[in-house]
């Protein structure tokens, strides 16, 4: 029954046929109709699962093909399917009425945990108190025989699937899709090398439904299949409250839930919770005072030379700056169980400020080149003329991005050692130069069309790949930040010599 359930839901994905809900009632329909006969022929399945609906474009026998082809991949990886039943009146009866599994559930006395936070801002600092509040639950729970029920796509499901993961915790996983990608693949773009214990998804194929559907969804699967929860921060009247309260009144269970803060609106769905349901609701006992630590590694050995202060060096000769920004979430070329690892354990240069961004490359003697706002995506370091003297002229907030546009932190390094190593002023030109420009030079390219989008006042050069700061000359590149405490932090955590300037 499992493999013709798998054919059927890799009939409707090749054909993009209906949203989630109604695949999920033809699969029902389909369960129901077979009666234990799974040896449906492709033709068979692709008449019962039409029936009624308008004549599709394609013929049954070409999309049967590539359903073959879909279906005994998804059977190669070891899928599964898992049949739902939720009591009547429960907000999930309808649909999900099956489950698409890899891996098996844990086993017992395992009791499956969970907890919830809404949604937050993109920066993470380890002094948030939701993380202090998880950070608590993982030190004081860490002994118990507890198993984590999860997802991905917000901090918190995000560091409690790599908790889970780096403290060998056994995790059941609700994936979800993208518009282009399946929920296994989508996770483990996010986190290559993990393997959870029981990963399952609504469809085994690409998003079938609005991504608020599939959030509100996710969130209720992984209410209910937990035994107990954990109520970190959760704001009144919003869609966590909805499902935690609604799952609660279907199947009670204990809740442990952090007291709310007065005067924190984004803990006011705690003190509903604890008023709704308090028979079911407690206050987190966990003690409160510092956070506790996983463990420790050295920074450095003590005897490696340290980083220190110097002057700003003579103005004989040009340089070329590049500034760091702080970095929500993983910086590029990091982990996102390493990020969360650095919050969880407090360490100092977790909260991805443009100071601590400044460590890393110092720390890890790189400049990482990045595409991301690049035309055609081609990794580059950018640098601009524009010294920290000059840089109120072009600091500003960017409110898409949540950050400044630039910030007195950085690197500074010769002009004529950049430029010997590759680096070039951008092009600034309109959109219709830039096929015009040779294509080993279109990395260079940077839109430019007065009155609209000019950035020609940033004066920017860009290095094509990394650039390594241990092939440069100690007297060609300096560090700088604007205050002495800055500098001095600098000088105790990064491992490495190098020259820091104080603007």
């Amino acid at each position: 029954m499992s493999n013709a359930l798998l054919e059927a839901a890799a009939l409707m994905e090749v054909e993009a046929a209906w949203d989630g809900r109604e695949r999920q009632r033809r699969l029902d329909a389909l369960f129901r109709s077979l009666e234990g006969n799974a040896a449906e022929t492709p033709k068979a399945l692709f008449e019962r699962l039409w029936a009624g609906a308008p004549a599709r474009k394609s013929t049954a026998s070409t999309t049967a093909q590539k359903a073959k082809t879909l279906s005994e991949t998804w059977k190669a990886m070891g899928m599964e399917v898992v049949a739902c039943r939720f009591p009547s009146g429960h907000p999930l009866e309808g649909c999900p009425k099956f489950l698409f599994a890899l891996g098996a559930p844990p086993e017992a006395p395992l009791l499956l945990s969970a907890a919830f936070n809404s949604r937050k801002g993109k920066p993470t600092r380890r002094a948030d108190p939701w993380v202090h509040a998880l950070r608590r639950v993982f030190v004081q729970t860490a002994q118990e025989p507890l198993a984590w029920v999860s997802s991905f796509g917000t901090a918190l499901y995000d560091m409690v699937t790599c908790w889970a993961h780096l403290y060998q915790k056994p995790t059941v996983l609700f994936g979800i899709a993208s518009v282009s990608r399946p929920p296994w693949d989508h996770f483990l773009s996010a986190f290559p090398g993990l393997d959870p214990r029981w990963f399952l998804s609504c469809l085994p194929g690409r998003a079938a439904c609005p991504l608020k559907t599939h959030i509100l969804c996710r969130d209720r699967l992984v209410a209910a299949a937990a035994d107990q929860w954990y109520v970190i921060e959760i704001r009144k009247g919003g869609n966590l409250v909805r499902v935690l309260s609604d799952e609660l009144s279907a199947c009670p269970r204990p809740v442990w839930v952090f007291p709310a803060r007065e005067g924190a609106p984004e803990t006011k769905g705690n003190a509903e919770i604890l008023e709704t349901f308090p028979r079911r609701a407690r206050i987190w006992p966990g003690a409160h005072g510092p956070h506790g630590r996983f463990s420790q590694r050295a920074l450095g050995r003590a005897s490696q030379p340290r980083p220190a202060l110097c002057a700003m060096p003579a103005a004989d000769e040009p340089f070329l700056f590049h500034y760091t920004r702080s970095c929500p979430g993983p910086w590029p070329g990091q982990s996102r169980c390493a990020w969360a690892e650095d919050l969880l354990h407090g360490k100092p240069w977790a909260d991805h400020t443009a100071l601590d961004t400044l460590w890393r490359i110092l720390t890890e003697r790189r400049l990482r080149a990045c595409g991301r706002l690049i035309r055609g995506q081609i990794p580059v370091v950018s640098w601009t003329s524009v010294s920290p003297d000059d840089l109120a002229q072009l600091t500003r907030w960017n409110p898409a991005l949540i950050r400044w546009t630039f910030e007195p932190y950085g690197v500074a390094v010769k002009r004529k050692v950049l430029k010997a190593l590759g680096a070039r002023p951008a092009v600034y030109a309109r959109e219709a130069d830039y096929p015009r420009i040779p294509e080993w030079e279109r990395f260079r390219f940077q839109l430019d069309e007065p009155g609209k989008h000019s950035w020609k006042k940033e004066r920017e050069w860009r290095l094509a790949g990394d650039l390594d700061l241990d092939a440069l000359n100690a007297n060609d590149w300096w560090a700088f930040v604007p205050t002495f405490n800055e500098a001095r932090w600098l000088e105790k955590h990064v491992p490495c010599p190098c020259r820091i300037m104080v603007l």
